[in-house]
């Protein structure tokens, strides 16, 4: 067992919780590669509904608020996530509405915020977010929209279908921290 760590030098996620809504977690990943993953067999809550539960619902879950980034253009995706991770979040990522529609059905801890592109291949972050707003497990979770598109009708059309931000591309790294930390807060230090 002493060489598991070594092995997946990656990231471990560990969570139990207690209570009525009584569920257990694990995954085990490396450089974004599930080993193993353990599902709970009933519906999950956010990071942050878990941490504001009631007293007698314990939880031991990792302390960084995680984000899910949703884009097609992978290097504006590794410079959110440098960003954020710097910052001190955690970062999931995929690469267009389908994938992060699977992300989140699979996912046995779901994401505190997700970033989601407007214009991406298979599906678009618009239908994407329409999905995610129509799904109970999913709705509580806030999505601000990034485009290269930002006319009046584009943000219209995100806030129509849900999404509580607009961030229009090139994204400013610092206009995109004051958002995060607006609606998720600042990462626990570890």
């Amino acid at each position: 067992m002493t060489k598991v760590p070594a092995f997946v030098k990656g990231r471990v996620s560990i969570a139990h919780f207690f209570g009525e809504r009584n569920r257990q977690a694990l995954n085990l990943e490396r450089a974004g590669e599930c080993f193993l993953r353990i599902v709970p067999t009933k519906p999950v809550l956010t990071r942050r509904e878990s941490i504001n539960a009631s007293e007698r619902e314990r939880t031991e879950t990792v302390s960084k608020p995680v984000i899910l980034v949703v884009d097609d253009e992978a290097l504006i995706v590794r410079l959110i996530q440098v960003n954020l991770e710097r910052a001190g979040y955690g970062v999931q990522m995929t690469s267009n509405g389908l994938e992060a529609m699977q992300h989140l059905q699979e996912a046995a801890v779901l994401p505190d915020l997700i970033l989601l592109d407007g214009i991406m291949p298979y599906m678009d972050g618009f239908e994407a977010l329409t999905r995610m707003k129509a799904d109970p497990r999913l709705q509580a979770i806030p999505v601000v929209m990034t485009s290269a598109r930002s006319r009046d009708a584009d943000l219209l059309e995100g806030e129509s279908r849900g999404a509580i931000r607009y961030l229009a591309k090139p994204i400013n790294p610092t206009e995109l921290l004051a958002v995060v930390r607006e609606l998720v807060g600042d990462p626990v230090p570890e």
